[in-house]
């Protein structure tokens, strides 16, 4: 969060996590979630945007340091689905170039975003 954080409410369940609001200077309102807060205290620093906190007993609320672990997107997904998927290789309509999807996405047809806007632009 850019603004500082003035006042923090109580935690509480919000939908599958623990989390609660927080007042900024600025005047607006946020959520922290409760597993962010304690993987950054664990690394010493705040996560970056970029980082998840992966429960590794896959248990949301359980928000223990030593459950936690803080991964890159990409590792985060490979750690959830990176095993047992079976990928297929398909050609980008967008660009031409060759891509891999999950079997079940195989009817996807673009590469990435990019290449899909590019494709809806013309």
């Amino acid at each position: 969060m850019s603004s500082k954080i003035v006042k923090r409410g109580p935690w509480r369940r919000l939908g599958k996590y623990i989390g609660r609001d927080v007042w900024l200077a600025d005047g607006r309102r946020s959520t922290e979630l409760q597993h962010r807060v304690v993987a950054a205290k664990k690394v010493g620093r705040p996560l970056l945007t970029t980082e998840h906190a992966h429960h590794g007993n896959e248990v949301k609320t359980d928000n223990r340091p030593d459950n936690l672990e803080v991964l890159t997107r990409a590792e985060h997904t490979h750690r959830h689905f990176g095993t047992g998927r079976t990928m297929v290789s398909l050609v980008c309509q967008g660009c031409g170039g060759a891509f891999e999807r999950d079997v079940r996405r195989r009817n996807a047809r673009y590469c990435g975003r990019g290449c899909r806007d590019c494709e809806r632009a013309a």
